[in-house]
C-alpha cells in the first residue's frame, strides 16, 4: 500500500503527527523513517522532546470482569457494552492529553477478534496515536483502544477488539506531537493516519457533491 504526498513526519505544520513522506512511498519504508527520526528523538530528550510526548506517556487502562447482564441474546456479552466502555476509556485519555473537556467526533474503525465471554477478564489499554491540524476543522485527538481477554491461570492473553476513536478539542495550547517508542507503533499510527485521510478526502468529495 502507497500513501498519498504528503511530507516530513514529525515536522509537518499542518498536522502535529505531520505529514507523511513523498508521493509512492509505502506506509512500511514511511515507518522506518519515521521510527528513525523518533529514536533520535528520544536519545536526545531535552531537545528532541520539545513539545513532544511519548506514545506510552498517553496510555490508560482498566481491567472488567464482565457480568451476567451484559450478554446479549448467544450468551456473549453484548458489542454495544464494549464499545461503551472502550469510548469512555478513549474520552478519558483525550481529556487527560488535552487539557480539556474533548468533543466526540466519531468512531473511526471497530474490529471485533474473538467473542468476550460471561466471567472473562477483560484488558483495555488506551493510547494516543496522533494528533491533527488538518484532519477536521478543530484540532483533533486520535485514540485506539486494545481490549485483550486475560487468562491468569496460564498466564496468556487474546485481542478481542481494537478501538479508533477522534475527538476534537477547542483549545489555544499547541497539541503535543506523538512520538512511537519501536516500529510497530510508527506502523500503527501511520497505517491509522493514512485511513483517516482516505476518509477525510471521501467526505470532503460527498460535501462537494452534496453543494
Amino acid at each position: 500500500m502507497r500513501i498519498q504526498a504528503t511530507g516530513n513526519i514529525l515536522h509537518g505544520e499542518s498536522s502535529s503527527f505531520g505529514e507523511t513522506c513523498n508521493s509512492g512511498v509505502t506506509i512500511e519504508e514511511a515507518s522506518r523513517q519515521l521510527w528513525t527520526d523518533a529514536r533520535s528523538r528520544l536519545m536526545m530528550p531535552a531537545r528532541g522532546l520539545v513539545n513532544s510526548v511519548k506514545m506510552s506517556d498517553t496510555k490508560l487502562s482498566n481491567t472488567l470482569v464482565m457480568q451476567p447482564q451484559q450478554r446479549n441474546t448467544s450468551g456473549r456479552i453484548f458489542g454495544g457494552f464494549l464499545v461503551r466502555r472502550a469510548y469512555e476509556l478513549a474520552f478519558a485519555t483525550a481529556y487527560r492529553f488535552s487539557g480539556v473537556v474533548p468533543r466526540f467526533r466519531e468512531i473511526d474503525e471497530v474490529n471485533f477478534v474473538t467473542p468476550v465471554d460471561v466471567g472473562d477478564l477483560l484488558h483495555m489499554d488506551s493510547r494516543v496515536l496522533y494528533t491533527s491540524y488538518h484532519m477536521h476543522q478543530l484540532p483533533s485527538v486520535h485514540v485506539v483502544v486494545t481490549a485483550n481477554v486475560m487468562k491468569p491461570g496460564d498466564s496468556s492473553h487474546t485481542v478481542s477488539n481494537s478501538f479508533f476513536f477522534t475527538f476534537e478539542v477547542c483549545t489555544d495550547m499547541v497539541l503535543p506531537r506523538i512520538i512511537p517508542e519501536s516500529l510497530e507503533e510508527s506502523v500503527e499510527a501511520l497505517t491509522r493516519y493514512h485511513a483517516d485521510l482516505i476518509q477525510k478526502a471521501d467526505d470532503d468529495e460527498e460535501e462537494q457533491v452534496d453543494t
